[in-house]
């Protein structure tokens, strides 16, 4: 389920002649006069802009004031070679642009082929076993049928078949749940279900894990073992294992979080990151470790505030020079688990998938539909997107815009600077 979001009117945004509109508008002029002063970096730091890339500053220069509130850009391309930033190191709230974030640092530390285990041990009593949730961002009632069957063979194997079984919950791999810092009254469970290690795929309730635990106990019923609900408690230390399964894989839940900019999984996946670091799956230590995995990465971390994995806090602060570095990472050659967001296509494509399906229609943007892979952000007064694209040249560009305290829809206009930067809509 997405973050929340204003909701646009359904007013069309209409074509129209960019040139024109460009020499009517004087105020846009003068402001892009002055940005040239502003952006234009020194000829002894930067080597000198391609023509591709000369065009792409051109364009952009003339539309960043047209994003209207606060906002901050940033182009670069493959290696790093500045192309346009204004106030790129400005915080801002990033929405889900954060996931961009959760992706990394998940591939970073667990890797894209680590399994979620799911997992049923003995309890304490022999008609008892224990369903404990091992954070699985996935986790389904196919695979809780899987588990069910697995659990029948192995009760079989010890003489239990024909016992009624109580089934006990534990789900005390993360503290008791509470909301992230800038978390909204109402955000939860509406938009993030309290962060539990056991819960449904697209569960946004109270209680994730009663409610997974009551399908394990159907699944047994219905696999014929005789069964019921006993409530919450903590499996031994030692308990032995009785069945497992470890159907899901970080990768599979980096692509699902990404295009569909799904907050549970983001949730799950900083506290993995936690655990993989040595740090407590809370929201201190969840922060801790991105902070220290960015670090790593040689991500500049001064200024960013990563409240949790989703983007949903509005005291989220990301720069658009630290989303830019992040994301050159995937095509820079040396990050060969990080490469797998472009390879995959785990990023939403322009005009087809996942949270750009119904964007790159209007404006003239449509020219970009299917070139531009990049990760939305919506909350209320915050529009953002980073991604990459393949420029004119061929060669990738890397770019973040953000727009901060803006109550119009500025989504038409970074869709027309994405491409922009793509190359197939001129200035």
């Amino acid at each position: 389920m997405p973050a929340r979001a204003t909701r646009s009117s359904s007013r069309s945004f209409l074509r129209h002649d960019r040139g024109v509109n460009r020499l009517r508008s004087a105020a846009l002029a003068v402001v892009a006069a002055a940005l040239v002063l502003a952006i234009a970096p020194s000829a002894t730091s930067q080597p000198r802009l391609s023509n591709d890339d000369a065009a792409i500053r051109s364009a952009l220069q003339i539309d960043f004031p047209r994003l209207g509130g606060v906002a901050s850009v940033r182009v670069i391309d493959a290696d790093g070679i500045h192309v346009f930033g204004v106030s790129m190191d400005k915080p801002m709230v990033p929405a889900s642009t954060m996931k961009v974030i959760t992706a990394t640092n998940a591939l970073t530390t667990l890797g894209a082929d680590h399994r979620f285990v799911t997992k049923v041990v003995e309890g304490r009593q022999r008609n008892e076993i224990v369903l404990v949730g091992g954070g699985d961002p996935l986790l389904d009632r196919t695979t809780l049928r899987r588990l069910a069957t697995r659990t029948k063979q192995q009760l079989a194997a010890t003489g239990r078949s024909g016992r009624t079984m109580t089934v006990r919950l534990d789900d005390m791999l993360y503290p008791t749940p509470s909301d992230a810092p800038g978390w909204l009254s109402g955000d939860s469970p509406t938009y993030a279900a309290p962060v539990r290690a056991l819960g449904l795929l697209y569960d946004y309730s109270w209680d994730t894990a009663t409610n997974a635990a009551a399908a394990f106990v159907d699944a047994l019923n219905t696999a014929g073992i005789t069964a019921n609900f006993g409530g919450r408690r903590a499996a031994s230390a030692n308990a032995a294992a009785v069945a497992t399964v470890s159907a899901h894989t970080v990768g599979g839940a980096i692509k699902l979080m990404l295009i569909y900019s799904e907050n549970n999984i983001a949730e799950q996946l900083f506290r993995h990151v936690a655990l993989a670091t040595g740090n407590e799956p809370t929201w201190q230590g969840a922060r801790q470790a991105a902070r220290d995995t960015l670090r790593s990465l040689q991500i500049p971390i001064r200024n960013l505030q990563l409240l949790d994995g989703s983007g949903l806090s509005m005291e989220n602060r990301l720069t658009a020079r630290s989303l830019t570095m992040t994301l050159r990472l995937e095509v820079d050659g040396q990050h060969p688990e990080l490469a797998q967001i472009v390879d995959r296509r785990w990023l939403p494509t322009s005009g087809e998938t996942g949270t750009l399906s119904g964007r790159f229609w209007a404006g003239g943007s449509d020219c970009a539909v299917g070139r531009v892979f990049a990760k939305t952000g919506s909350l209320a007064g915050v529009q953002t997107l980073a991604g990459l694209t393949r420029g004119a040249d061929g060669s990738w560009k890397i770019f973040a815009v953000l727009t901060n305290d803006s109550y119009g829809d500025s989504r038409p206009v970074i869709d027309e600077m994405a491409a922009e930067i793509n190359g197939c809509l001129a200035a």
